[in-house]
C-alpha cells in the first residue's frame, strides 16, 4: 500500500507548523510533532480500516486515526484499493465542518 498526502493535508501539516512557531514553541518539539504526525500513517500500509469510520460522514471509506490531539483524516478508494489518501490533519478542537464540505465536494457530490 502506498499512503498519499492531499494538498489539504499537507497545508493542514504547514498550517500546524506556523501556529505552533507563532506560540513560541521550541523547533526540536516541532519537528517532533510534525514528524510524529507524518509517520504515525504508516500503521495503515498493514492495517488500512485500522482507523475508525469518520462519525461526522459514516462512510465506510472515510476514516481517522488520532495523534496526540490531532485527527488524521484518510480515505481508502475502492477503485485503488493500493492508496491511502491523507486527507487532512486538524486539532481535535477545531471545527471540522469546513473539512467536510471539501471532501463532501470532492468526494461524496
Amino acid at each position: 500500500m502506498v499512503i498519499k498526502w492531499t494538498i489539504n493535508a499537507q497545508e493542514n501539516i504547514r498550517s500546524i507548523r506556523d501556529y505552533l512557531e507563532g506560540e513560541k514553541v521550541h523547533q526540536d518539539t516541532i519537528s517532533e510533532v510534525i514528524g510524529d504526525i507524518i509517520n504515525v500513517p504508516a500503521r495503515l500500509k498493514e492495517h488500512p480500516k485500522s482507523g475508525r469510520k469518520l462519525p461526522e460522514l459514516d462512510q465506510e471509506n472515510f476514516r481517522e486515526i488520532f495523534h496526540n490531539k490531532y485527527r488524521i483524516i484518510y480515505f481508502l478508494p475502492e477503485e485503488t484499493p493500493e492508496i491511502i489518501y491523507i486527507l487532512n490533519v486538524i486539532h481535535g478542537r477545531q471545527n471540522i465542518q469546513p473539512f467536510l464540505s471539501h471532501i463532501w465536494q470532492r468526494f461524496l457530490n
